[in-house]
């Protein structure tokens, strides 16, 4: 089971309204982009990545700290989105009229690992809104809310096999890289 507890979180600057299938029939759909931070983010990306996630991520600064593992990479993303989320936003911080949405999606999840441990996690919210939910989403645009996400049928990762013995997890990376094709009679040359 995936769940976040309430936190702080950054609505996107924009609504995304579009059109989808349920059934034979049309129904609105909207995708708003929000981030958050998930302080001790190792369990949340050990369930979402796998076990290996401390591989792949962050590592010991050498001082009992964690830091990213990797400073050229960004975030990884997760190939498929997170489907039946229930998702709950309190729009402007207020612990009052929130907005529940039962069967929302999670789609273009990334996971940043940050300094301390922390993790940004990025995603698309994908929802059906009805009636004054839609108008709410959209107070919520560019906004800092209180959001909480569960989904009872998300099963983590199996752990990617990382840990082999004949590479160390902090070896460095070598790459392959082709030779340039020769170029064809009139071709101008180009600098490597």
């Amino acid at each position: 089971m995936l769940r976040i507890e309430k936190r702080t979180a950054s609505f996107g600057g924009n609504l995304n309204v579009r059109t989808g299938k349920h059934g034979d029939d049309d129904v609105i759909g909207v995708d708003v982009p929000v981030t958050m931070h998930v302080p001790a983010g190792r369990a949340l990306a050990n369930l979402l990545i796998g076990e290996s996630a401390d591989a792949l991520l962050w590592r010991d600064n050498g001082h009992g700290e964690l830091e990213p593992r990797y400073s050229g990479i960004n975030a990884i993303g997760l190939s498929e989105r997170i489907e039946s989320v229930r998702v709950e936003v309190w729009p402007r911080g207020l612990d009052s009229d929130s907005i529940v949405l039962p069967a929302a999606n999670l789609k273009s999840v990334r996971l940043s690992p940050l300094p301390g441990g922390v993790l940004e996690l990025a995603f698309k919210l994908q929802s059906n809104p009805y009636g004054d939910e839609h108008a709410a989403l959209v107070d919520c645009l560019n906004r800092d809310v209180e959001i909480a996400l569960e989904c009872k049928q998300f099963k983590a990762q199996a752990a990617l096999a990382l840990n082999s013995p004949t590479v160390p997890a902090d070896a460095p990376l070598e790459v392959a890289v082709p030779d340039a094709p020769k170029r064809k009679r009139g071709q101008p040359q180009l600098d490597a």
